[in-house]
């Protein structure tokens, strides 16, 4: 937190190099942050959503048994309950 205060400080100190910074920052936004990128990552969300998911360790639905049982479902794949990738 001081770190971030003193630099804050500076920029106060510095409008013309805050403006420039600002700019900057604001291209940078624009160039990564499109419409086309959002449309494309909500995409690949419904995507994920909707691949077939390989069967629960009771060969149903590991959708199904997640609900069921608070588990989780990552990329498809059953993921034990007790596995560090959650």
């Amino acid at each position: 937190a001081p770190a971030l205060a003193r630099a804050l400080a500076e920029l106060l100190d510095e409008p013309k190099r805050a403006a420039r910074l600002g700019e900057e920052a604001l291209r940078r936004v624009r160039e990564r942050f499109t419409l086309a990128g959002m449309i494309d990552g909500v995409r690949g969300v419904y995507e994920e959503l909707v691949r077939p998911c390989a069967p629960g360790p009771d060969g149903g639905s590991p959708r199904r048994a997640e609900a069921a049982a608070g588990q989780s479902v990552r990329a498809g794949l059953y993921v034990h309950p007790d596995s560090d990738d959650d």
